[in-house]
Formats: C-alpha cells, structure tokens, sequence
C-alpha cells in the first residue's frame, strides 16, 4: 500500500480571487478542493461548507487550473445559485510525504481519484462510483472538508 500525506493550505480562498490569492501552495503543482460555504464577516470564519470539487493540477500549478474552465462549473455555478447566502472557496494542498521514490502522473490520478471515491464530492463526475488505482493511504493535514482516505 501506498501512504501520501497531503498537506493543504491552513486558511482557505475565495474561488473568484483564485489568480490573486496570496493562499499557500496556489503556484505549486497539486490538489485543489472547491466548497460551498457560508462566510460570516463578524468572526472571519468559514462554516457550514459541502465540497463541490476535488481536482489536480500535475503539469502545471494549482492557480493556472483553477482559472481554466472546468467540466463541473455548471454544477457549481447551480448548487450555488440555489444557495445565494454562499461562496464558493478553495484549499489547495500538496503532497508532503509519501513512501514512494518519486511522484509519479500515475500516483497523483490514484491520490485523486482516492479523495473523490472516499469524499464524493458533487460536482466530480469520475471516480465518485468505483476505484480502480492502486492500493493507497492519505492522511490529510489542515483539512476538515476531505476525509482521511484509504482505498482498496
């Protein structure tokens, strides 16, 4: 079995300010979880979320995919029409250790496709149903909206 641990940014970003965020980790290559949330301005916290969204940026950095369009945007483009007191935001993380040698294009879809078969995210399209990867662990650090994973 494989073990990675995703270490994702401690605060999280407003989707529609994605290309100025000064978030951590945003101009790495790795993984990106959309949410709907409530932002209340009194306490500067971000609560009651549901994740819309778990993505991977492997060729190029987080911030450039989170400006391209995506399959799911209509998806969360209407959850959050129907919720018109939300936002949509964003964490971004990025493998911090793993057992493996190097990371490989085949690890991340398998760490991917983990997160989005274990959390099922709403919008996600593939992996939600079935996983067909390699045996994998993860352990997450920072995250409360995606689920410590460990799949087949």
């Amino acid at each position: 079995m494989v073990r990675v641990r995703i270490k994702w940014s401690t605060n999280c970003g407003w989707l529609s300010n994605a290309n100025t965020s000064n978030l951590k980790y945003l101009d790495n290559n790795g993984f990106y979880a959309i949410y709907l949330a409530r932002y209340n301005s009194q306490t500067i916290m971000v609560g009651d979320g549901k994740l819309l969204y778990i993505g991977k940026a492997y060729d190029q950095t987080i911030r450039q995919r989170l400006q391209q369009p995506h399959d799911a945007d209509q998806c969360m483009n209407n959850l959050k029409r129907q919720k018109p007191n939300y936002e949509l935001f964003f964490k971004s993380g990025i493998i911090s250790e793993t057992d493996q040698e190097r990371l490989t294009v085949q690890l991340v879809n398998d760490v991917e496709c983990c997160m989005i078969f274990m959390n099922k995210p709403s919008c996600n399209a593939q992996c939600k149903e079935k996983y067909e990867g390699r045996e994998v662990s993860i352990e997450h650090e920072n995250s409360w909206i995606i689920k410590n994973s460990s799949c087949p």
